[in-house]
C-alpha cells in the first residue's frame, strides 16, 4: 500500500491557524514569438508563431497566506483543438491551461506550498521553469522551505504520474529533493547542495527508474569577475540497468567595461546521463539542437550594452563525450544516429538581441546556426542548421 504524502501535506497545512482579512495582486504576461527553424531537428524547415497569455492572480489571505492562482492560453496560432478540431475561424474555442495553482502558508522561518507550481532551482541544469517554452513548465508538488538571513533549505516531492485514482494501483512515478543553499561570503554568494530521487513503480516488475542525483554549484560575481560551477553525480537504475553518470558546467566571466562582458567556459555530461527537467535553452546554445547527455565541449561569448540595447555574440563547440555513443536531441532521450564515427559535432554560434522599450514592454530577437561536423554530416546527412526569432513580451 502506498503512503500519501500529497494527504499529509495538505493536513498539515490546513491545521495552521487563521484571522484577518484578505487582498488581491494581480499582473501578467503576454507573449508573441515568430520562429524559423531549417533542419535544427535533422527532419526538414518549419515556420510557426506561438503565443502565450498567463495573468497571475494572487489572493492574500490572512496571517500572511498567499493563493496563487495562475491560468494560461499557450498554443501555436492557428494549433488544432486535439490535433484534429481547428479553432482559429470556426466557432470552436481553444482550451485554456493551468500553470499554476498552490497555496503558500508562513510559519515562523518556514513555510508551505502545496499544489501546482514551478520549480527553479540555480542555473536550471537540473531542476528548470522552461521559460523559454511556449508552455513553461510546473509541478504537482508540495514543498516545505526554511529560510534564514543566509540562505534556505527546500523539502520537496512531486507526483509526475499518479495510478491510483481510476483504478487500484500500488505505484506512481515521483520525484523527491532536498535543496540547501547558502550565501558564504562575497567570493561565494550562492553555494548550493543537492539531492534528488526519481522512482518510478508503475507496473509490475523491477522499477524502471530508481534514480539518486546528487550535485553542487557555485556562483559568485565580485564586480569585474564572476564565475559560476555545478557538478552532478547520478546513480541507479533507468529502464533496467544499473548506472552511474555526471555532469559538469563552468563559466567564468569578467567585466572590461562598463555593460560589456566576456566569457569562457566549458560542458561534459556523460553518455549515460538522465538530464531531468532542465531549462537546455540557456546554456547548451540557442539552436536547442542538443540535449544534455553524451556532450561536451568549450563555449565563449561577449555581452554588451548599447544605450538600452542588449547584445550577446556566443561560441560553442560540441563533441561526444563517449564515441561509441550517439548524441542526444534536445529531450536527452532521442538519439542522433546509431553512435561511432567522428566525435566532432560541430560548431554554433548564436546572435541574441534584447530591447527593453519600456518596464512593460520588450522586443527581443536572435539567429543561431549550427556549423555541421563530420559526425552530423555523416551520419545524418546535415547541412548546417538554422534557427531564428522575433519576439515580443509584455508585462502588466
Amino acid at each position: 500500500m502506498k503512503t500519501s504524502w500529497l494527504a499529509v501535506a495538505l493536513l498539515t497545512v490546513l491545521s495552521l491557524p487563521s484571522t484577518a482579512r484578505a487582498e488581491f495582486e494581480v499582473k501578467g504576461q503576454m507573449r508573441a514569438r515568430t520562429e524559423v527553424q531549417n533542419d535544427t531537428d535533422f527532419a526538414g524547415d518549419r515556420v510557426f508563431h506561438l503565443l502565450r497569455f498567463r495573468p497571475t492572480i494572487a489572493f492574500l489571505g490572512p496571517n500572511e497566506r498567499r493563493f496563487v492562482f495562475e491560468p494560461q492560453f499557450a498554443q501555436a496560432f492557428g494549433a488544432l483543438q486535439g490535433g484534429a478540431t481547428q479553432t482559429s475561424g470556426a466557432a470552436v474555442d481553444p482550451g485554456l491551461g493551468l500553470h499554476q495553482a498552490y497555496a503558500m502558508l508562513p510559519a515562523g522561518d518556514f513555510s508551505f506550498q502545496i499544489g501546482r507550481q514551478v520549480f527553479a532551482y540555480g542555473d536550471e541544469l537540473v531542476l528548470g521553469a522552461l521559460e523559454w517554452s511556449v508552455v513553461g513548465r510546473a509541478f504537482d508538488a508540495a514543498r516545505v522551505r526554511y529560510s534564514t538571513g543566509e540562505g534556505f533549505t527546500d523539502l520537496f516531492a512531486s507526483m509526475l504520474a499518479e495510478t491510483g485514482q481510476s483504478a487500484a494501483s500500488d505505484g506512481d512515478f515521483d520525484i523527491f529533493g532536498i535543496y540547501h543553499s547558502m550565501n558564504l561570503g562575497e567570493s561565494l554568494r550562492e553555494f548550493d547542495l543537492y539531492v534528488l530521487y526519481t522512482r518510478d513503480a508503475r507496473g509490475g516488475g523491477p522499477l524502471p527508474v530508481d534514480l539518486w542525483t546528487a550535485g553542487t554549484r557555485a556562483k559568485a560575481d565580485l564586480g569585474t569577475v564572476d564565475y559560476r560551477a555545478e557538478v552532478t553525480y547520478q546513480s541507479g537504475r533507468f529502464l533496467g540497468s544499473r548506472e552511474t553518470a555526471y555532469q559538469a558546467d563552468a563559466e567564468l566571466g569578467v567585466e572590461p567595461f562598463e555593460g560589456g562582458r566576456v566569457n569562457a567556459g566549458a560542458f561534459v555530461a556523460s553518455a549515460e546521463y538522465r538530464q531531468l527537467f532542465p531549462t537546455a535553452h540557456k546554456w547548451l546554445g540557442t539552436a536547442d539542437v542538443f540535449g544534455r547527455r553524451n556532450i561536451l565541449g568549450p563555449r565563449a561569448g561577449i555581452q554588451g550594452l548599447f544605450g538600452k540595447l542588449k547584445t550577446s555574440l556566443d561560441l560553442h563547440y560540441f563533441l561526444r563525450a563517449d564515441g561509441d555513443v550517439a548524441p542526444f536531441a534536445l529531450n536527452g532521450a532521442t538519439a542522433l544516429g546509431d553512435g561511432g564515427g567522428p566525435r566532432g559535432l560541430g560548431t554554433e554560434v548564436d546572435l541574441t538581441l534584447s530591447y527593453p522599450v519600456d518596464d512593460g514592454l520588450t522586443l527581443s530577437g536572435g539567429v543561431s546556426t549550427l556549423f555541421a561536423g563530420p559526425y552530423l554530416r555523416q551520419r545524418l546527412n546535415a547541412e548546417n542548421p538554422l534557427f531564428g526569432y522575433a519576439q515580443i513580451d509584455l508585462k502588466f
